[in-house]
């Protein structure tokens, strides 16, 4: 009985922390430098899908809101779509093959995992929270 409990504790645990060993380990950038736009600015990644609901939600009232949109300015933003083989590839990439969509991945200039936003909030200061933790000193 307590291998089952010790055995589902490791694989939560795992789940929630293999972001930060997985992330730009190595000297390896995940991302190439020719998808961004400005390789000098930090690197947020949405993964998404067109029949993903709260993925819409969060292309049409938290990406827009006047007080994120400034900040996604202020970072590359790269939206992969986990329906193409590309999406797929980069989601393995960042170790992020088990976790649900809308799945935000945050970086540093040189692709250091910083921190990760999932699922959909209303609250666009939730958002705007997760971005300053790239944006501010």
């Amino acid at each position: 009985m307590k291998s089952k409990y010790l055995l589902s504790f490791f694989s939560l645990f795992f789940a929630l922390l293999s972001p930060l060993f997985l992330y730009g380990q190595g000297g390896e950038k995940p991302i190439p430098e020719d998808f961004l736009k400005n390789p000098g600015k930090p690197v947020l990644v949405m993964f998404t899908a067109s029949w993903c609901g709260p993925c819409g939600l969060m292309k049409t009232d938290i990406l827009p809101h006047p007080e994120v949109k400034p900040l996604l300015e202020q970072v590359n933003f790269l939206m992969m779509d986990t329906d193409t083989k590309e999406g797929k590839k980069y989601l393995t990439a960042l170790g992020c093959e088990k976790v649900g969509i809308p799945h935000f991945v945050l970086m540093d200039r040189e692709q250091r995992f910083i921190a990760d936003y999932r699922g959909y909030n209303k609250d666009p200061q939730k958002f705007v929270s997760f971005l300053n933790k790239a944006l501010k000193p």
